[in-house]
């Protein structure tokens, strides 16, 4: 069957060789010095500029200093670590080997016998993921399972084919020792992070109380008695409302803080401060309490940053802002960032991904404006707005786009003027706000077939486990695909799945070609001869969700080229099966894919069996000696979730609407297939959740063009979404389903780009037993 595409900082040391010096680590180089020279260094560090880094660097030579000789630093500190990451452009995913395996591919292979691991597992070793990594985030995978104290395993001979690991030989407790080290680079950055403030810090931690405690009087000591649930979910969702508004209030306050710098600047003729510090000096610095003059310059290009985006999007385009979250990330925009934004605001076609300015964002500032219309004039002083030629007395209408355009564009960003506002893409912002789209209701048809997953011609593995041979054999299979009958209507493909499978098997050499024209607006649920699901084809995607998702994923990206045109493989009459493999595995690495995959994994999982129930698990280690991987006791995410995180953030954030209709309509059309998948979202570790619910895995394949395969470690379903503007690239099903089924993908030429949602077979194990951890005393 084919066709089927829809969401589809050293000195002097002891002669101990073991002494570690000490180092002065400012991320740049390690200072050598003694103790007169760190004398030196100190009082030098003492006249230099209220800088946070080199402050802490005197501190920690100061506390060195007593001791210069004997105290060692073990290891030495980043420079950053008290600054939160770096925003940095997004850098492109590491390049794949040739496609050999299916949009759904498993985790890095970290096996010891790869060609062994194909056999078993079919190609989707294939990952862009850097191994190395990996086996340093995850361990190799001879300690994922623990053998009976009984046993004396030979390492050379393991008890599972597919690893061909070392079981341990049994568990020990080390009584003295500390609870082994579970972080990864997130945690570990995390704690970074919250170390920065201390008791001898710059910030104002009796600010952070005071504000606590006064928030906690005003707030009414009555709605905290009660216990229910639904008192407890209505403070939450009271306490999130507040929060918005928290968060708008203050960037009009960070813009006010511009607009007061400048008009002060400006004023006296040029006979007051002259610049930003002496401001400071004269103004702030007198007031009781004054923030620090680091914070005030900091507030004033905040600000300004702010007034930017609101140049472009207007005030309500920062109520967006505010509802997302999304005001610390915008402060920390670097260059010239915040004003290119605006610009892009106003003129869409300047941007990389017009549509979605133009059909989300202004269509949500129009409805933004009609539903609470606001007043400019708490923000801007009459002094200010008279000098622009718009009177206090006037209206300053904040959905007035011109009064907007001119006072927020008179905000000085030492920067080109903005340009005009295009009229055809703002035209909403004049008109009455259209209501929302109400789509109809989908049509969904089932079709029952003869076919029989118990055949063993169905369960026999199709195609080859040697690459060439694979490829040779998905090739001539395309060619029968691409001249499959096309069907007409969804009344003919009824007819046909009636009579197409003899003695419930699939003919070797037919294929039935499914175009999504006959399916509008509607959805084929196909099943197999028991009642199971073979393929379920949906079309119905809302159009306000499917215009964006070509432009969504370019956003994610930051703009970024990385759709490749793809052209059609031609070969020239080549027939020889093993030429054709050669031909085609050359041609495959002069168009490498790219791919991430953004998961929760329970595979090769760390066994409790036979671990004492009465000791914690972190305090558990070999008998042999050997590591134990802690990390995946419970199941873990990958590691292209924290190596891609910003992508992963950007992905869940642009398409939050396209997966939560996803769900929905999963839910409603195949209800059991669903609670199959749902219930282990429900059970990972801090019921963490899942924004694919109810799938826990997230695939984006760019250029990707599939040969034969079966996914072998999917539970059951896995759905697949193909994206982009192009011809081709049908989904094939050889027999169906997904990991029983082989796959592929025709050829296509164009860009295309996929995301696949599914749920990892290992978790079943979690859910029976918790990796045989559940009946340990310390855990819950």
């Amino acid at each position: 069957m084919s066709g089927l595409q829809g969401p589809a900082i050293p000195t002097k040391r002891l002669p101990d060789k073991h002494q570690t010096p000490v180092m002065a680590a400012t991320g740049y180089s390690h200072l050598n010095v003694s103790p007169n020279e760190l004398s030196l260094l100190l009082q030098g560090l003492q006249h230099l500029a209220a800088n946070e880094e080199v402050q802490a660097l005197r501190q920690r030579l100061l506390y060195f200093g007593a001791n210069l000789e004997w105290l060692p630093l073990a290891a030495p500190p980043c420079h950053h670590n008290t600054q939160s990451p770096p925003d940095l452009p997004l850098p492109d995913l590491p390049l794949a080997a040739p496609p050999r395996h299916h949009d759904t591919q498993s985790p890095p292979d970290l096996s010891h016998d790869l060609e062994q691991e194909e056999q078993e597992l079919g190609p989707r070793k294939h990952v862009s993921l850097d191994l190395e990594q990996e086996e340093q985030e995850f361990g190799p995978r001879k300690h994922a399972r623990l053998l009976p104290i009984d046993s004396n395993p030979n390492p050379r001979k393991s008890s599972c084919p597919k690893r061909n690991g070392a079981p341990l030989q049994r568990w020990q407790h080390e009584p003295e020792g500390t609870p082994a080290r579970t972080s990864n680079v997130t945690a570990d950055t995390m704690i970074s992070t919250l170390a920065a403030a201390h008791l001898q810090s710059s910030y104002a931690i009796e600010d952070w109380m005071s504000s606590i405690s006064s928030s906690i009087r005003n707030f009414h000591e009555h709605e905290f008695s009660d216990h229910s649930l639904a008192s407890t979910v209505r403070r939450c969702q009271g306490f999130t409302q507040r929060g918005v508004g928290i968060s708008f209030l203050s960037m009009l306050a960070y813009i006010q803080v511009s607009v007061g710098c400048q008009m002060k600047l400006l004023s006296d003729g040029g006979h007051g401060p002259r610049n930003l510090t002496q401001l400071y000096d004269t103004e702030v610095a007198p007031l009781p309490n004054p923030p620090s003059a680091r914070s005030f310059l900091s507030w004033n290009a905040i600000g300004r940053k702010f007034a930017a985006i609101a140049a472009g999007g207007s005030i309500y385009l920062l109520m967006v802002i505010a509802g997302l979250e999304l005001r610390w990330h915008t402060s920390e925009l670097v260059g010239r960032v915040p004003w290119e934004l605006g610009k892009m605001l106003r003129q869409p076609d300047t941007s990389n991904t017009p549509e979605l300015i133009r059909t989300r964002i202004i269509p949500l500032i129009a409805q933004l404006r009609r539903a609470l219309p606001l007043s400019l004039h708490g923000l801007f002083p009459p002094e200010f707005t008279n000098a622009q030629g718009i009177q206090a007395s006037g209206s300053l209408d904040a959905t007035d786009l011109f009064v907007s355009d001119v006072l927020f564009g008179t905000i000085q960003q030492y920067n080109f003027n903005f340009p005009e506002r295009d009229p055809i893409s703002w035209q909403l912002c004049n008109d009455p706000v259209p209501g929302e789209e109400t789509a109809g209701e989908m049509e969904v048809f089932v079709i029952e077939t003869t076919f029989d997953r118990s055949a063993p011609s169905n369960k026999r593995r199709s195609g080859s486990d040697d690459p060439s041979a694979n490829i040779a054999w998905t090739d001539r299979e395309r060619r029968k695909a691409e001249v499959g009958h096309v069907v007409e209507d969804v009344g003919e493909l009824v007819k046909k799945l009636g009579e197409f499978y003899t003695e419930g098997c699939k003919p070797l050499d037919e294929y039935i070609r499914i175009s999504n024209s006959i399916l509008p607006n509607s959805a084929l649920d196909i099943r197999n001869e028991d009642g199971t699901l073979m393929a379920f084809v949906c079309t119905g995607i809302p159009n306000h969700i499917r215009n964006c998702l070509l432009d969504n994923l370019i956003s994610c990206f930051d703009g970024k080229d990385i759709l490749k045109h793809r052209v059609r493989f031609t070969r020239g009459g080549v027939e020889d099966p093993g030429e054709i493999g050669r031909d085609n595995e050359v041609t495959l690495e002069r168009e490498p894919f790219q791919c991430a995959h953004l998961s929760w994994w329970n595979r090769y999982a760390t066994s409790g069996q036979d671990a004492p129930e009465s000791v914690h698990p972190h305090e558990l280690i070999s008998g042999e000696g050997s590591r134990v991987n802690y990390t995946q006791m419970l199941p873990y995410t990958s590691v292209d979730m924290v190596k891609h995180e910003r992508l992963y953030k950007n992905l869940l954030r642009a398409y939050e609407e396209l997966f939560a209709w996803i769900d929905e309509t999963f839910k409603n059309h195949l209800p059991d297939e669903y609670e199959i998948l749902a219930e282990l979202v429900d059970l990972l570790p801090g019921q963490a959740g899942s924004p694919v619910h109810p799938f826990l895995s997230l695939v984006v394949n760019i250029n990707v063009c599939t040969e034969g395969h079966r996914d072998a470690h999917d539970k059951d379903f896995c759905l697949v979404l193909a994206l982009g503007c192009f011809e081709g690239g049908e989904l094939v099903m050889f027999e169906q389903g997904s990991s029983e089924t082989m796959h592929f993908n025709l050829d296509f030429e164009g860009q295309r780009a996929s995301f696949v949602l599914h749920t990892d077979k290992g978790m079943d194990q979690w859910k029976e037993n918790r990796n045989m951890w559940k009946d340990n005393q310390y855990f819950n």
